[in-house]
């Protein structure tokens, strides 16, 4: 069973499958693609030893960056997912790609759960994008967030801001974590990304 984090604002229910649908007004309008899909797992190494039961203090810097490096790579991984199925509709200009859900899981954790081998480990989370472009003019611009993380959570749904992802895409973005630490995490951790989009697309 999952444990989840659920801002008050956000709608949960059916589970996420894979589902596009074209909304769109007429030949030559302008139109909007709704799509959902899933990332595969990618490895967060955990703090291991250093992580003790009375462990108190910031996280490591390392383990931060390990943290930004595992949460970008599933991210990329639905930058391609998006980016083929825009492909494969034929669509040559898109006008934006909003967030519309996202919720960041992880694989079984096993018994029992606590806050060392879950999400738990952090009690507040804060995603923001970056350009990865030097000398870039687009700002760091937080992409969604959760103020109360459950001490057990294996999944957190995010609240998405409408931060339009398409400028971002175009000179390469990585992610950014900001956390409120509730421990360390001890053991290694499948993170994946669940998620809705919405596009923009313009006359073709």
């Amino acid at each position: 069973m999952l444990h989840l984090g659920i801002p008050k604002r956000i709608r949960v229910g059916q589970p996420i499958l894979l589902w596009l649908t074209l909304l769109t007004v007429g030949p030559g309008c302008s139109g909007w693609l709704d799509y959902e899909n899933s990332s595969t797992a990618v490895v967060l190494e955990g703090m291991g030893a250093q992580c003790t039961s009375d462990w108190s203090g910031p996280l490591p810097q390392d383990f931060c960056e390990r943290f930004n490096d595992a949460i970008t790579r599933s991210f990329a991984e639905m930058e391609y997912q998006v980016s083929s199925e825009i492909e494969t509709k034929g669509i040559t200009e898109v006008d934006s790609v909003r967030l519309r859900e996202l919720v960041l899981r992880t694989g079984d954790v096993g018994d029992p759960r606590t806050s060392q081998n879950t999400l738990g480990f952090v009690s507040e989370i804060r995603i923001y994008v970056v350009s990865k472009k030097s000398g870039t003019n687009l700002p760091q611009m937080l992409l969604a967030e959760h103020s109360a993380v459950p001490p057990t959570a294996t999944a957190v749904i995010l609240e998405p801001t409408k931060v339009n992802l398409v400028p971002y895409h175009k000179e390469g973005m990585e992610l950014v974590a900001e956390v409120v630490p509730r421990t360390c995490l001890a053991a290694d951790l499948e993170l994946r990304f669940t998620y809705q989009v919405v596009i923009r697309y313009l006359p073709q």
